[in-house]
């Protein structure tokens, strides 16, 4: 089980950006143009940019009627969609490396 603290929740357009700790090791969310991606530093007192930073990126779902929209659409993700996917990445973040 992971325990997400947001220092900044996900807010912004293009892009959306969320900052925060998962078990308390810093993470970076950003989400624009198709993709959205996250940091997570792998030392509870290291930087989610250094090198060897734990990273996961992935397409931005195209909603359906809106692919005309897609080279954009992640810059406008809803704060709720990114709270799923920032709780699935910690989940992952905590089962795989820790």
């Amino acid at each position: 089980m992971s325990e997400i603290i947001y220092t900044s929740e996900p807010s912004g357009t293009c892009p959306v950006q969320a900052e925060g700790t998962i078990n308390g090791y810093p993470f970076y969310f950003r989400s624009r143009h198709m993709r959205w991606s996250i940091r997570v530093a792998r030392n509870k007192d290291g930087d989610p940019f250094d090198d060897d930073a734990w990273y996961f990126e992935e397409d931005y779902p195209s909603k359906e009627g809106e692919e005309h929209l897609r080279r954009v659409s992640a810059g406008y993700a809803a704060k709720e969609e990114c709270i799923k996917f920032i709780e699935r990445c910690a989940e992952t973040f905590i089962s795989k490396e820790l």
